[in-house]
């Protein structure tokens, strides 16, 4: 299953919301970018996160769980047992990448790391050094220092595969990777 999104729009004949739904819609103070947005637009993006957190969270073997009782959980967990944890997280961002975009790489990693952010409401920023062109990935957690190493290996077992990490810093809330993307060789058949 492979998730391709577009911005082209489609009428959907007979979609009807109930009215309770409507109402509270458009009740809503729903803002993006200072402005309101139309209830089309709202449905769209409520689908659009249904379809990467529950759908391909799923299929990745996610659930939800508690931010306090896995925040408990890796809080026990020793260092050998966070890397491991990390290298099955690993896999399952592949798992991921190659069910939403048909095959792993440096910008389905960052679509996820960047979904996984968005959906649990960690604060995420990706940018450029201005000093050398390197892009930058900042993360924080606030989840402590075991989970904030947990997803940090996690992060550069991804960020490794594809790019060149210049310099990684993790904190006890937060992880910053500084990169470059490596060179693809591509070889004609």
């Amino acid at each position: 299953m492979i998730i391709k999104l577009s911005y082209e729009r489609i009428p959907v004949k007979d979609f009807m919301l109930e009215k309770d739904v409507y109402r509270l819609l458009s009740q809503m103070k729903y803002r993006a970018g200072g402005e309101e947005t139309s209830i089309s637009t709202l449905v769209n993006d409520m689908l659009k996160q249904y379809l990467h957190t529950y759908i391909l969270s799923r299929t990745m073997g996610h659930m939800i769980i508690s931010k306090d009782v896995l925040k408990l959980a890796v809080e026990t967990m020793n260092d050998v047992q966070i890397k491991e944890a990390s290298y099955q997280d690993a896999i399952r961002y592949k798992e991921g990448a190659i069910i939403e975009h048909g095959r792993p790489s440096l910008d389905a990693y960052l679509a996820m790391i960047r979904a996984f952010a968005n959906a649990n409401k960690f604060d995420f920023e990706i940018s450029r050094n201005q000093d050398n062109n390197n892009q930058v990935l900042v993360m924080t957690f606030h989840m402590g220092d075991k989970f904030a190493r947990l997803k940090g290996y996690t992060y550069r077992l991804l960020l490794e595969e594809f790019a060149q990490i210049e310099r990684e810093e993790l904190t006890g809330t937060s992880i910053y990777f500084e990169f470059k993307p490596k060179k693809q060789i591509i070889q004609e058949l």
